[in-house]
């Protein structure tokens, strides 16, 4: 009785544990080109907790520096993309930053970028633009990496659609590597989810 008593304790036990551990993501921003992340929990993927899925679209290139896009190789602007000197204090003012997991641009920062595309628009030379997409330190690298990209790619299409020439920009991703607030609390998590945009200058 005693033998039977604990088989059937041991196989209720199992079934509890393998059909009620499924938790939905809790206040989780749909990112474009991303599928929703599968599970939250503190640390496991995304900038408030979850898993990262694969991207419909990956990256190109994946560097010591970051996760860049190629395709500025070649074209007019070549030769900035590889040599140009880098001026960060130009759009420093015009810095985008975003909410937790989100990709979308604040309708309060368009009018940063509206400026950022006046200048190129007026500007005839062979400058350029550098858009590095940040993330905040929760999550995963390869979360934030995917992430600081779908940012990046969001400003420059902006941009784009504002007048500047494609083959004037090219977009870096660093994640989570480059926080410009150490800190850990809300206020430092909003500022390094950010878009920088640096200009850059041919020799």
């Amino acid at each position: 009785m005693k033998k039977t008593t604990l088989m059937l304790t041991l196989g209720l036990v199992t079934l509890i544990s393998i059909t009620g551990c499924k938790r939905k993501p809790v206040g989780v921003t749909d990112i474009p080109g991303m599928r929703s992340p599968s599970a939250t929990g503190p640390g496991n993927g995304l900038e408030n907790g979850g898993v990262l899925t694969s991207p419909k679209n990956g990256p190109d290139t994946i560097t010591q520096e970051g996760l860049s896009q190629v395709g500025t190789e070649t074209g007019p602007y070549a030769g900035t993309f590889a040599n140009g000197e880098p001026n960060r204090e130009k759009f420093a003012a015009d810095t985008v930053h975003f909410e937790t997991d989100s990709a979308v641009i604040k309708k309060g920062d368009l009018s940063k970028l509206d400026d950022v595309a006046n200048y190129f628009k007026s500007n005839q030379s062979k400058e350029a633009l550098q858009i590095e997409g940040n993330a905040d330190e929760r999550g995963t690298e390869q979360y934030n990496l995917s992430l600081g990209d779908k940012r990046a790619l969001a400003v420059r299409e902006y941009l784009a659609t504002a007048g500047v020439d494609a083959q004037r920009m090219k977009t870096v991703s660093y994640g989570k590597a480059k926080p410009i607030d150490p800190e850990r609390n809300a206020a430092a998590y909003a500022n390094n989810r950010r878009v920088e945009m640096v200009l850059l200058v041919p020799k």
